[in-house]
């Protein structure tokens, strides 16, 4: 890869390893549906905890 390419490049790089891995937040807390801003995907760690166990004993999170 060229200098200038990677120059070019690397903003986009670096934004797309900042997103949020998993899944997509709808404006409702994942967990126990109540209604959170739209970026958000749980309203508290105990919803995000309780979601992330659920989701390894289903065999979907690692």
């Amino acid at each position: 890869m060229s200098q200038d390419r990677a120059e070019r490049e690397a903003p986009y790089l670096l934004a797309a390893s900042r997103k949020p891995t998993g899944p997509t937040a709808t404006g409702r807390c994942l967990y126990c549906d109540e209604i959170v801003a739209d970026d958000q995907r749980w309203c508290d760690t105990a919803c995000r905890d309780g979601w992330v166990r659920e989701s390894r004993l289903r065999g979907g999170v690692r």
